[in-house]
């Protein structure tokens, strides 16, 4: 948006699937990880999950086992999976503010 005649230049074939990569990437290890030291849990009494979406509360309210280190785990790779694109999209609105307001004219502005 600040630069739009380089836009072509910038997004590429490449640069999207690398971009598309990354957001499968972020998304997919924290969690599997999660997954894996859930699945790891001991269980005992009833298995049924009364909900439609067998979410992470649900699951961790029938575990048997300690799970204030899944708990802990996966607040902070939440935050560390939330917090660079929330930066990163803080910084974009920034730039283009930036970009608007260095136009001179009320019309360009528009």
């Amino acid at each position: 948006i600040c630069q739009p005649l380089h836009y072509g230049n910038l997004m590429n074939d490449k640069f999207s699937i690398q971009l598309a990569a990354g957001s499968w990437i972020s998304a997919f290890l924290p969690i599997s990880i999660i997954i894996i030291l859930m699945s790891s849990l001991l269980y005992c009494g009833s298995n049924e999950i009364n909900h439609f979406f067998c979410d992470f509360p649900s699951v961790i309210k029938l575990a048997h086992s300690d799970t204030q280190l899944i708990q802990v785990l996966a607040v902070i790779l939440s935050s560390v999976d939330i917090f660079p694109p929330f930066i990163l999209t803080l910084t974009s609105y920034f730039y283009i503010i930036a970009t608007i307001l260095r136009i001179p004219s009320t019309t360009g502005k528009k």
